[in-house]
């Protein structure tokens, strides 16, 4: 699983990627982005709250049906979020299942059930682009460490495409 801050970049690359960013209300826009950027990971919280994250996490939430399944709530959802791209806000959910794919995973199961509803199986790529981030022993030094690694890692990789799409973006000819 890789942090919010890795999955908030995707999600800002959504947000200029798709234009959203210079609405009138952009603020406002990229904060549906932020929120579809990190809306899988909603299966940590019934886990949290029985004292295991692991529970639920990477269920039918990191799965193209629940990617499909927020894509249809908001167009018939059209009149409320009518100045944001619809297909952009469901890429960026997107976004979330191609990182974690790319994520290192440690704890079995291995992967998460990506292609839910059509196979049950789990599914993770043959090697690791990013780290994982470790909720056990969370505020153990080594766990920090670990943590604080990842997510410099993260912005490594993510933040030059940020920047890349942003300067496409306020340049086109």
């Amino acid at each position: 699983m890789a942090s919010p801050v890795g999955h908030s970049i995707a999600g800002m690359i959504g947000w200029i990627a798709s234009g959203d960013f210079r609405q009138p209300k952009a603020s406002r826009l990229l904060l549906w982005y932020l929120t579809a950027a990190n809306a899988a990971d909603l299966d940590l919280v019934p886990g949290l709250l029985l004292g295991d994250t692991r529970l639920f996490h990477h269920g039918i939430t990191h799965s193209v049906g629940a990617m499909a399944t927020l894509g249809l709530m908001l167009l018939l959802a059209c009149r409320w979020v009518r100045h944001v791209s619809i297909l952009a806000l469901t890429a960026v959910y997107g976004s979330h299942l191609l990182i974690d794919w790319l994520t290192a995973d440690f704890v079995p199961p291995i992967g998460a059930t990506f292609l839910w509803p059509f196979s049950s199986d789990d599914y993770h790529f043959p090697f690791s682009i990013f780290l994982n981030i470790e909720r056990r022993n969370l505020w153990q030094w080594p766990t920090l460490v670990h943590n604080l690694a990842a997510v410099l890692w993260e912005c490594v990789l993510l933040l030059p495409i940020l920047g890349g799409v942003l300067y496409r973006k306020t340049h086109d000819a």
